[in-house]
């Protein structure tokens, strides 16, 4: 199989970043493609942070094979760089990634909910052209339909590794409502703790959009599961690429207090991670 980067990602790469990714590849290393990362030097480096971060843990923690989860995938281009990043991650680590990109497959539906923000987005927009798009995808299984009823199909399958990483991209309230239903069932889906990417919480407010839906998730579970933001990691990252510490503030990690493993040490203990 080629995995390629998608079309848009190489429209905005910058050539420093080029010539970075052209040394790496003379000495490819896990240790080596993070600090690629870390430094912006990646394509759609925020995708690539999530998953090398998590992709770290899970192996500590045991895991060999880990599913990453988009949610609102519109053209698709997100859904070919997860492919080519989770390749270049395999090549030096010892992991898998199994790849869904779930969709409406008709852009964003009608609303007539203030929570949606609907004077930043309308109906319709952002649709999706299947037959194309899985032109270009190799590993990826796409899962048409309203989310409401696709998430609890999905896990109700059983048949999907434990999910590592979840980016949701669908920007109405309601739709990222639905969307956090995939962290309601058995722990054995799911790393103990997620790594969860907000795309669209810029102009929103703690009472609309992604941001509301997440706050009653919390409330709903406030005792044994919790989506937190990365406190300080956007300032931390920063340090190394100035854009992270605006990407780096979507970050955040569904943390579920009762998964067996939740409290198994990660920090240290490196030798899992060479090959």
């Amino acid at each position: 199989m080629k995995f390629k980067m998608s079309k848009q990602s190489k429209k905005h790469g910058r050539m420093v970043s080029y010539v970075y990714r052209l040394v790496y590849r003379l000495n490819p290393s896990f240790e080596r493609y993070e600090k690629l990362v870390e430094g912006g030097h990646v394509l759609r480096p925020h995708y690539a942070y999530a998953l090398v971060s998590t992709a770290k843990e899970a192996v500590k923690l045991g895991y060999r094979k880990i599913s990453i989860l988009e949610f609102g995938c519109a053209g698709g281009s997100g859904l070919v760089d997860l492919e080519y990043i989770g390749n270049q991650i395999s090549e030096v680590l010892k992991i898998e990634f199994e790849i869904y990109g779930f969709d409406a497959g008709t852009g964003l539906p009608q609303s007539n909910d203030y929570r949606d923000c609907l004077y930043m987005w309308s109906a319709g927009e952002y649709s999706m052209d299947r037959v194309k798009l899985e032109k270009y995808l190799n590993t990826t299984r796409l899962i048409i339909g309203d989310t409401k009823d696709t998430v609890p199909e999905f896990i109700k399958e059983k048949a999907h590794a434990p999910i590592g990483v979840v980016f949701i991209d669908v920007d109405y309230y309601t739709s990222t409502k639905s969307c956090l239903n995939i962290f309601n069932y058995s722990d054995n889906n799911y790393l103990p703790r997620v790594f969860v990417y907000l795309d669209d919480t810029l102009l929103t407010s703690e009472s609309t959009g992604e941001l509301l839906a997440v706050n009653e998730y919390n409330e709903y579970n406030e005792y044994n599961k919790n989506i937190s933001v990365d406190t300080l990691l956007a300032e931390k990252m920063s340090l190394k690429w100035r854009n992270w510490i605006y990407l780096g503030k979507k970050f955040y990690h569904w943390h579920n207090f009762n998964h067996k493993e939740y409290s198994t040490p990660i920090i240290g203990n490196d030798k899992e991670l060479k090959l």
